[in-house]
């Protein structure tokens, strides 16, 4: 009991900080959500939604256009909806940046911001993140239902969405790790 009165004591103290100190919202969260153990999860076979608008079309912070139909049946798809004034974002992804420098060469990494390229390549530096950031360039596709922010789709080559998450992830954990090798191999 002792151990989860402390656990509980260190959440208020957190929450407090970050209630008046509003500029320690973005190191709070990094340095203690980060930590924490959300690991991705798979969504059931059953209810797996299907992406078919391989048609949807961005452009990277240089203006260079990414046709997602160049992946198509190719290479597994990471789709990362994000913003650099979201704290969540921000705890997540230096797990992402992680698990980009390992997987880069093997999946195609979506991260899509609406921001301009200007502030992204600010924080991209400020933060020494080198994952490749998008604008949506035409329509999102509907499948994609992002209503908040971090959401991150896992696409199979076949199309099939094996995962979908929203709020801060680990996305550089054994599980997410193996749910990508499993669909490389497929």
């Amino acid at each position: 009991m002792k151990i989860k009165d402390n656990i509980s004591n260190i959440i208020f103290i957190v929450l407090l900080i970050a209630m008046f100190i509003p500029t320690s919202r973005e190191w709070l969260l990094t340095n203690v959500i980060s930590h924490l153990p959300f690991s991705a999860s798979e969504v059931k076979r059953e209810n797996q939604k299907i992406f078919t608008d391989y048609q949807w079309q961005l452009q990277d912070l240089d203006g260079t256009m990414l046709k997602l139909e160049d992946t198509k049946t190719k290479k597994v798809l990471l789709v990362n909806f994000w913003a650099t004034w979201c704290p969540p974002c921000i705890a997540e992804m230096p797990s992402l940046q992680r698990l980009y420098d390992d997987y880069d060469d093997k999946i195609q990494f979506v991260f899509v911001s609406n921001e301009s390229a200007e502030k992204i390549k600010s924080f991209l530096i400020k933060k020494g993140f080198t994952m490749p950031i998008y604008n949506k360039y035409n329509t999102m596709p509907k499948v994609f239902d992002v209503t908040k922010i971090p959401t991150t789709y896992i696409i199979s080559k076949g199309g099939q969405i094996v995962v979908e998450e929203t709020g801060v992830t680990d996305w550089n954990s054994a599980k997410t790790r193996k749910i990508l090798d499993d669909l490389i191999k497929e």
